[in-house]
């Protein structure tokens, strides 16, 4: 039963991250100039993903104090013997803390200029796909991490070609 617990603690801590990080970047997105280029301006993106991303934390933080208080409800016995909707989720807890900490990495690292899109792109997905895959069966890894290959190729330069020759999006 803690490691339910802990893994409704860690789901709300990631949604309130979330939240937190959504709130702070539609609040410097309300600093940004009026574009003449664009009716809706450069803000409306940012803006639109992080109330998107803000509504999304709040969904998961309500969900992880309901069923943390269902787990508390439940006696311990019943808790170990009855299967729970989420046992798939509750495997692997960190694996969401690591998604978040390589997704702070990705935008950390063209803030600051150290990668461009293109290749700070390629080596977040690559990461990503690389601490999602099963290595249970040999065969079966090389397929996925062909694909993963092939998948962040086309999102890296794919994606590039797209903001930068479609959208006119100037990307680091």
């Amino acid at each position: 039963m803690d490691s339910k617990l802990s893994s409704y603690k860690a789901d709300m801590i990631l949604a309130v991250v979330l939240l937190a990080g959504s709130l702070y970047v539609f609040w410097e997105s309300l600093s940004l100039p009026d574009s003449p280029y664009e009716p809706m301006g450069p803000a409306f993106v940012p803006q639109a993903l992080c109330i998107l991303i803000g509504f999304l934390a709040i969904v998961v933080f309500v969900q992880g104090i309901r069923k943390w208080q269902g787990a508390m409800e439940q006696s311990p016995a019943a808790a170990e013997t009855e299967p729970s909707e989420t046992d798939d989720v509750v495997k692997h807890p960190w694996l969401a803390i690591l998604a978040v900490l390589l997704m702070f990495a990705y935008i950390g690292s063209m803030h600051l200029k150290l990668l461009g899109f293109r290749t700070a792109t390629i080596i977040f997905i690559l990461l990503l796909g690389v601490s999602l895959v099963s290595y249970e069966k040999e065969k079966v890894v090389v397929l996925h991490l062909i694909i993963l290959l092939i998948l962040a190729g086309i999102m890296g330069l794919g994606g590039y070609y797209l903001f930068t020759q479609v959208f006119y999006v100037n990307l680091p």
